[in-house]
């Protein structure tokens, strides 16, 4: 009995001590639990915020391509316009003028050339008078 006495002291003391190193172990157990789970939150936050920058980089980027291709479509669109619609020119208009700067042309080199013949015809009826009166004697 004597010897009973220290062994269940002993192991009421061991027995009382140990849930306090339970406690001990929860307690850190909970704070290694807030500690990872903070971290998670944490890092959650970070993914979220490295999302939300990613988005706005992509939000930024298609903006600046959809200026870029508004501005080509534009410059494409004003170069189109410029260009000669064949449908709008009068090739017929075109045409008559030209013949008619042809015609105009035409009378007037037939009118030089009939002034010019008349002048020869005139000088040369009268060198046949001056021949003709030279060889019938006449001076």
């Amino acid at each position: 009995m004597r010897l009973l006495f220290p062994l269940s002291l002993s192991l009421f003391l061991f027995a009382c001590s140990e849930p306090q190193k339970a406690d001990t172990q929860t307690t850190e157990q909970a704070d290694y639990s807030s500690s990872f789970e903070q971290d998670i939150e944490d890092r959650k936050a970070q993914l979220e915020q490295s999302i939300q920058e990613a988005e706005e980089r992509v939000a930024k980027k298609i903006e600046e391509s959809k200026a870029k291709f508004e501005e080509k479509v534009e410059s494409a669109q004003q170069a189109f316009e410029e260009q000669i619609d064949l449908s709008q020119v009068d090739f017929e208009g075109g045409i008559d003028a030209s013949k008619e700067s042809i015609e105009k042309n035409l009378e007037k080199g037939e009118k030089w050339l009939e002034k010019e013949l008349k002048g020869s015809e005139d000088e040369l009826k009268d060198k046949l008078k001056k021949l003709d009166n030279l060889l019938s004697g006449k001076d």
